[in-house]
């Protein structure tokens, strides 16, 4: 049995089967719902990357920063302060930190960029 759909106002039999639209009522398609479904995936995807894109100029606004301490950390070490090796764990510590912040901060944009290249090939 076909099932007739009003898509933009005109009528259309759905051989695949079809549901109502929860807002309207009209019956619309699996193919449409699909395509609607990816295409608000799609604004999400584009709404994190928005937002990552925020996140990496926080973190670049930063680096001056840290690195005026590193540089203030790397100084002390040199005039061989007398907690030199404290302080030239912590150095190392922070800056595998600022590495990993970076470097999952890249590996997130390479995910969702990847994932808005999926949905707009569909």
């Amino acid at each position: 049995m076909f099932t007739c759909i009003q898509i933009s106002n005109v009528d259309v039999f759905d051989p695949e089967g079809s549901r109502p639209c929860a807002m309207c009522g009209h019956v619309l398609c699996r193919k449409v719902l699909c395509r609607i479904h990816c295409f608000v995936l799609f604004l999400k995807l584009c709404s994190c990357i928005f937002c990552l894109q925020a996140l990496e100029n926080e973190i670049a606004s930063h680096e001056p920063q840290l690195m005026s301490v590193v540089a203030v950390g790397d100084d002390l070490v040199q005039r061989r302060h007398f907690g030199a090796d404290r302080i030239q764990d912590r150095l190392q510590e922070i800056l595998g930190m600022w590495q990993h912040l970076i470097d999952a901060a890249a590996y997130r944009r390479k995910r969702l960029e990847e994932a808005v290249d999926f949905h707009q090939v569909g």
